[in-house]
């Protein structure tokens, strides 16, 4: 399980999701925390980038999403932040067999 970054770096990272409260915040990076899997990643900064594409997934998807007005952002940029964990994981997992 990876360690989650605080609800400040994350909003640093992704300005559009001000507006959902900070305890929202803070349990969705928690759950994307133990989602990720830190071993998978061979530097904290990757556990740390990918933990925070994760949280913005499951926030978009939340359902008081529409109501934190994030409704536009949900059809710009899901696709783009699930394609980059995707693709972060498909990179850290051909890199473990590898080498």
């Amino acid at each position: 399980m990876a360690v989650a970054p605080s609800s400040a770096a994350f909003l640093v990272r992704f300005p559009e999701f001000t507006g959902a409260p900070t305890a929202l915040v803070d349990a969705v990076l928690a759950d994307a925390a133990a989602r990720i899997r830190s071993k998978v990643f061979n530097s904290a900064a990757l556990v740390e980038q990918a933990v925070m594409l994760q949280a913005a997934v499951l926030l978009l998807l939340h359902p008081d999403a529409r109501q934190m007005r994030l409704d536009i952002a949900i059809k710009d940029w899901l696709p783009v932040w699930q394609l980059q964990l995707d693709q972060m994981k498909q990179a850290a997992t051909i890199h473990l067999r590898v080498f």
